[in-house]
């Protein structure tokens, strides 16, 4: 078969089947290595010190490399997302690819809003001075709201909170009591401006975002890839600068001891961390590498895909991921560092008296370090812009994923009737963002943070059935590719005992781990539990779909169906790079295929003549 013997061994052969169209790739290696710092989106939610930076790395090198390299390799390779790859060559299987993208959609409806908490951030943080958040005099506080830091040494009461929790609580959110309890939108009024405004502004904030990620993919790749070479180094930039200020302008002592904090390991002697300890910065670590990098929810392949299929291209691409993510992953920590350690010392506090893991991190902690250590608005400007431009990097590259995935399904259709492919895309990535925005919406209620806790712990509840479904499929495409013997025999081995590991802590974390829904002590009822269970199951409902698919769309008898699921598709074996390439005619009598499928008889102009029918 051509997808099996000497497929794309040359960009000449490729060129040669593409109907006199030179292929190129949608990104080349500069785009792919900037769009690869947008796993460090989740870094901004973590303070990794001692024991978690080393644990970190180990999971990187061990468990992360060999589902990276695959799905990259065969993305390129084969030039398919993850459910054309698996529609090819396991066709029953093509199902866990389309819930690896449900999943991923799912993901996307609570990251949304996110967004839009921090673009309303960026504007608030430079609305007036002194910081909105950094004072007690506001008809938001409370009579225990504190400016700074509320120091445990010092003895005073427990209920005392930080003045920017309060005006994140209730200013910004407005939260109410329980996720049962929905009154509507945040209706702001923290300026005379905003206060004026009849309609709320949070779901315009999340539609904005939204509406931007639709400008940036809309076109596909390519654009996006031009889009890249600028909003990268502008999100590289703006971290850079909040750190030079932190480095050059607080105090040296506090910042040298929270950088100590963060690289030593007390005594460097393991007995020092209990078994708790060790079991808290493991899942902590673990949790975070496995949903920031693109491992399991089919955003990989369609990178390995947008990259190409050249012999070096399919080879450095998970390396040059790898090695951005390794650089830049400890950034934001980085970033952070100076502003807590001086928040802590001036506040005569300990490291324990702040939230450090979270979005408490980002709109609580460094809100107050804002505040508190009196920092011009226009590095917290530069603070949440960063963080917003990783974020939306991460949105794009799934939006594009989903899109380009749906499109690969839809090509067929649109070159037999001739249809514009760039307009459909457009089309399709409407469709898609304007559904994902739309799901979003109770996000951005003033129930928002409990329908962010209930996402948040669906989605981690079942992972280890995604690993384990995905490795099953992945591994028996590998094994069909004419790659040399020793490396899929070496990759797969690793890349087995990677998923074992993976799926057995994922496994351990959901027996063990605490997953009962809650925030803030605010317990969900039965009825959400059950909700959450049905969001965790959501997606392997279309594993079953997917696999009834491929079964009816399979010919002759019912077990005959079922057994051509487990071998590779002929008709999809046609299909490459968007084209469909039919078999040579007959050049003998009938001048027809049997099954009637490439040149039916009657679309002969010479079907009357008799002689020329069959003896």
């Amino acid at each position: 078969m051509f997808s099996q013997v000497g497929f794309m061994k040359s960009t000449e052969l490729m060129d040669s089947m593409a109907d006199g169209e030179t292929y190129k790739p949608q990104w080349n290696l500069v785009e792919f290595t900037l769009l690869s710092i947008f796993p460090i989106h989740l870094s901004f939610l973590h303070i990794h010190k001692d024991l978690s930076v080393i644990i970190h790395f180990i999971f990187l090198s061990v468990l992360c490399i060999p589902p990276l390299f695959l799905q990259l390799k065969l993305g390129g390779h084969l030039q398919k997302g993850i459910v054309g790859m698996l529609s090819t060559y396991f066709p029953i299987w093509k199902g866990v690819g389309i819930a690896a993208l449900v999943h991923l959609m799912l993901i996307c409806i609570y990251q949304g809003p996110v967004v839009a908490e921090v673009a309303s951030y960026m504007f608030i943080s430079v609305a007036q001075q002194p910081y909105l958040w950094g004072t007690c005099d506001n008809s938001w506080n409370t009579n225990y709201c504190s400016p700074g830091v509320v120091s445990s040494i010092t003895g005073l009461p427990e209920m005392t909170k930080r003045s920017a929790y309060e005006f994140y609580t209730f200013e910004f959110w407005q939260i109410t009591d329980g996720i049962d309890h929905v009154h509507g939108f945040p209706h702001w009024r923290f300026t005379e401006t905003v206060s004026r405004m009849t309609v709320p502004m949070l779901p315009i904030a999340s539609a904005s975002v939204w509406l931007l990620v639709l400008l940036m993919v809309a076109l596909g790749g390519r654009v996006f890839g031009w889009i890249l070479a600028v909003v990268t180094p502008i999100a590289i930039s703006c971290t850079l600068v909040v750190l030079g200020y932190g480095l050059a302008r607080l105090d040296q002592e506090p910042t040298k001891d929270m950088l100590k904090l963060i690289f030593t390991i007390p005594d460097f002697k393991l007995s020092h961390f209990t078994s708790e300890d060790i079991f808290t910065k493991c899942m902590s670590s673990f949790v975070h590498i496995q949903m920031a990098l693109p491992l399991w929810f089919g955003i990989a392949p369609t990178m390995g895909k947008m990259t190409g299929f050249g012999k070096i291209h399919k080879n450095v691409t998970w390396l040059l991921m790898i090695l951005m993510y390794g650089v830049f992953w400890m950034l934001p920590t980085l970033t952070m560092a100076p502003y807590l350690g001086n928040l802590i010392q001036k506040s005569q506090a300990i490291l324990s008296d702040v939230p450090l893991s979270g979005y408490p991190l980002i709109f609580d902690t460094m809100a107050t370090a804002f505040s508190y250590l009196r920092i011009p608005p226009a590095y917290a400007l530069l603070f949440y812009l960063s963080i917003f431009l990783y974020h939306v990097l991460f949105l794009c590259v799934a939006i594009l994923t989903l899109v380009d995935n749906i499109m690969e399904s839809l090509i067929p259709c649109l070159e037999r009737n001739s249809i514009n492919k760039t307009f459909i895309n457009v089309v399709v990535t409407f469709l898609v963002v304007g559904v994902i925005n739309a799901l979003g919406v109770p996000h951005t209620t003033n129930a928002g943070p409990y329908f962010n806790t209930l996402m948040t712990v669906s989605l981690e509840r079942l992972v280890f059935l995604v690993v384990v479904l995905t490795f099953i499929g992945l591994i028996v495409v590998y094994a069909k590719q004419n790659f040399s013997l020793a490396e899929r025999i070496m990759m797969g081995v690793w890349f087995a005992l990677s998923c074992l590991a993976t799926a057995g802590i994922w496994v351990y974390k959901f027996v063990h781990g605490q997953d009962e829904l809650n925030y803030k002590g605010s317990v969900y009822s039965e009825t959400w539990e059950t909700i959450s269970w049905i969001v965790s199951g959501v997606p392997f409902v279309f594993v079953l779909v997917g696999a009834i698919h491929a079964i009816m769309v399979g010919r002759g008898p019912c077990c005959q169906r079922f057994l051509g699921t487990f071998q590779e598709s002929s008709r999809q074996s046609r299909l490459d790079n968007g084209r469909t390439y039919h078999r040579a005619e007959p050049s003998a009598p009938p001048y027809v295929y049997m099954d009637g499928d490439a040149f039916p008889l009657d679309h002969l102009p010479y079907k009357s003549d008799p002689d020329l029918n069959p003896l």
